[in-house]
């Protein structure tokens, strides 16, 4: 058995009757819930939640929050970067996209890594001189130049060949 809502929806100023087939949300009571209120609030034509102020009229209690705004003049949505204000989460996000794209020319301008890398979230390299090693810091530079390239107070041998290395570095190199 298929179950079948006829609904009269208002639109461009003449009623339709439509009908509205439930075999998908038949069995789940949440879905339907959610249909229901879907096709009140977006196709009935109504507007019961009107606005204190001035003649705005809705049937979605987000958009009358939104709208609100306008009156009180909050703008809770900043920019994290120039720290421009919003009324709308949606608008923050557009400018921020701008903001994001002009801050990163500017840095690209001025050549300076350290603002690049902060806008970028790329991680500094500090590469190794002595092999192809690339460390995230600079102190972990310093530990692995002193634990693979400070030559040892004895000399390593190779368990296969004899060959004698100085330090940590050459004698893994050698090993492979």
């Amino acid at each position: 058995m298929q179950s079948v809502w006829i609904l009269k929806v208002r639109r461009h100023e003449a009623d339709v009757a439509v009908e509205v087939p439930l075999t998908r949300f038949h069995r789940f009571s949440v879905e339907s819930t959610k249909l229901k209120r879907h096709i009140l609030l977006s196709h009935s034509g109504e507007k019961p939640l009107k606005c204190s102020t001035c003649d705005y009229a809705t049937a979605d209690p987000f958009r009358l929050k939104r709208h609100l705004v306008v009156h009180t003049g909050e703008k809770p949505f900043e920019c994290d970067i120039c720290h421009m204000r919003f009324t709308q989460q949606g608008s923050m996000k557009s400018h921020r996209s701008v903001c994001t794209q002009i801050t990163l020319l500017l840095c690209s301008l001025i050549q300076n890594p350290t603002c690049r890398r902060k806008h970028t979230g790329e991680k500094p390299k500090f590469p190794c001189e002595s092999c192809p090693a690339v460390c995230g810091t600079r102190h972990d530079l310093k530990l692995h130049v002193k634990n693979m390239h400070t030559p040892l107070d004895k000399m390593l041998s190779c368990g296969k060949c004899e060959e004698q290395f100085a330090d940590r570095y050459s004698y893994r190199v050698g090993e492979v």
